[in-house]
């Protein structure tokens, strides 16, 4: 059990990219990615691991620390990682030191994901959060709050995944008819479920 375990957390960590969101059920945001890192993912992809990660190391060497540029070599380091261990660092340093560039969301995405394999899906549901907070205009936001209400309900706590639901109603765009109809479907199991309790106020 402990290697099939290992083996999916690293086929989480290691998926090509471009294929990560779409695997938590997410489309990639509007995101350009530059050549050097295209060819990067392409070589790791067919088999040049060596090569790839030469690339996005070197494109890392040469960007400022603390530059967008910097961040963006992070992101692919970690993306093109050898071993599942080595992407979550890079993501969690991602989101520690770079906490609102834009692939950090992208970070959190695959963080979830990971804990969501290991069975810590509260662990998963508080990188969502993240997401959805600290990205407000991000597109995916109701995914990810889809995502939320799907771990909590998982985890048999109906009024959070109810209020998961019914948040992610607030945020769903018009044009998205297919999320529109999942929400739909999955609040229909909750109709007399109540909220859950206020958390207590923290003391001044």
């Amino acid at each position: 059990m402990r290697r099939i375990a290992c083996t999916a957390a690293l086929a989480v960590l290691l998926l090509p990219a471009s294929l990560a969101a779409q695997e938590m059920g997410d489309a990639p945001g509007p995101i350009v990615t530059h050549p050097v890192y295209e060819r990067a993912q392409e070589l790791v992809m067919g088999g040049n691991g060596t090569d790839g990660r030469a690339l996005v190391d070197s494109a890392l060497s040469a960007a400022r620390p603390g530059s967008a540029e910097y961040a963006e070599a992070l992101y692919w380091r970690a993306a093109l990682a050898e071993t599942a261990a080595e992407a979550e660092r890079g993501y969690l340093r991602l989101t520690i030191e770079f906490p609102l560039h834009p692939r950090t969301e992208q970070a959190l995405v695959r963080l979830a994901q990971l804990e969501q394999t290991r069975g810590n899906r509260l662990v998963a549901v508080s990188r969502l959060q993240r997401a959805v907070l600290d990205f407000p205009g991000s597109p995916d936001r109701a995914r990810h709050q889809v995502r939320i209400a799907r771990l909590y309900l998982d985890e048999r706590r109906a009024p959070e995944g109810c209020a998961a639901l019914r948040e992610a109603q607030t945020m769903l765009d018009e044009t998205d008819v297919e999320l529109r109809n999942q929400v739909d479907y999955m609040i229909r199991g909750c109709a007399g479920v109540e909220a859950p309790p206020a958390a207590p106020a923290t003391p001044a």
